[in-house]
């Protein structure tokens, strides 16, 4: 018998924290306003809205957290 793994909860904010804000986002984009405009750039409308919906859910359900708290929670969906 096999497991199944959950699909994320965030998927469009997984991907654009691993591809946009790794490690290295200072060295290849400068700041997060030069992320978030390459991910702008190479994202579909449809990833955009999906982005900006699941940031939006992430915000809500994570809005009494700590700082600490919010970082850890990013850097478990790929973010640096």
């Amino acid at each position: 018998m096999t497991s199944r793994s959950r699909p994320p909860a965030y998927p469009q904010l997984e991907a654009f924290l691993g591809g946009y804000l790794h490690q290295d986002f200072a060295e290849e984009h400068g700041d997060l306003p030069g992320a978030v405009a390459a991910f702008a750039r190479d994202a579909s409308p449809r990833e955009r809205s999906g982005l900006a919906r699941e940031w939006r859910t992430f915000r809500e359900k994570h809005a009494l957290a700590t700082l600490v708290e919010i970082r850890t929670a990013l850097g478990r969906l790929g973010g640096a």
